[in-house]
């Protein structure tokens, strides 16, 4: 597995994941490929209207497993490939309870590494054109590539306001008054404040 970089492997697994998801009624929000000690974790974040249950993560990583086995991931997922059906007689992955008040599944696969399927939670990632209009209004953190100037100040990297919406190429981010455009290609990371993290006012 060493030799399959964590982008790879996590746009790999987002081709096979995400069309099974969509068949659940379900959005992928995002897809992480990380070491954890001595194994590899595939981590896949969901979401729909209403917010996910248990039984939802656990019918993505039902169905998720055996293909990611057919397509002999990482290593074998080649671009533009289709998921594969579940194989036949397959386990499912074991199920345990709520993380951290996110519903959340989990399982050992083969290769050494875990699945985990569970909800965006409050801090939500941001990665399309659409989920920062979805959430207009609410808090932000924004990380750039290059520095970005915001009003009279110095220019940065890192930027924590008010989502003010997207025209498809620049992110409006309300600074407490001092609005600023942030191209959607200059976004490095972007997710959702909890409320009660957010900056106060003054």
């Amino acid at each position: 597995m060493e030799n399959v970089s964590r982008e790879s492997a996590a746009e790999g697994a987002r081709r096979l994941a995400e069309p099974l998801a969509r068949s659940l009624g379900l959005e992928l929000v995002d897809v992480e490929w990380l070491r954890e000690g001595q194994r590899h974790v595939l981590r896949l974040f969901v979401d729909k209207p209403g917010g996910v249950t248990l039984d939802d993560c656990a019918a993505l990583s039902r169905f998720l497993g055996p293909a990611l086995d057919v397509a002999r991931f990482p290593a074998g997922v080649a671009p533009g490939g289709a998921p594969a059906s579940p194989a036949e007689g397959a386990g499912a992955p074991e199920e345990r309870g709520p993380k951290a008040a996110r519903p959340a599944v989990s399982g050992g696969r083969s290769g050494a590494y875990s699945l985990e399927v569970s909800s965006p939670g409050i801090e939500r990632r941001l990665r399309k054109a659409d989920d920062f209009r979805r959430f207009a209004g609410r808090q932000a953190h924004v990380k750039t590539y290059e520095k970005i100037a915001a009003g009279a100040g110095e220019p940065r990297r890192s930027f924590r306001g008010t989502l003010a919406g997207c025209d498809g190429v620049r992110v409006e981010l309300d600074l407490e008054g001092t609005r600023v455009a942030i191209p959607l290609a200059s976004i490095a990371k972007a997710h959702l404040v909890a409320e009660e993290e957010s900056p106060a006012a003054g």
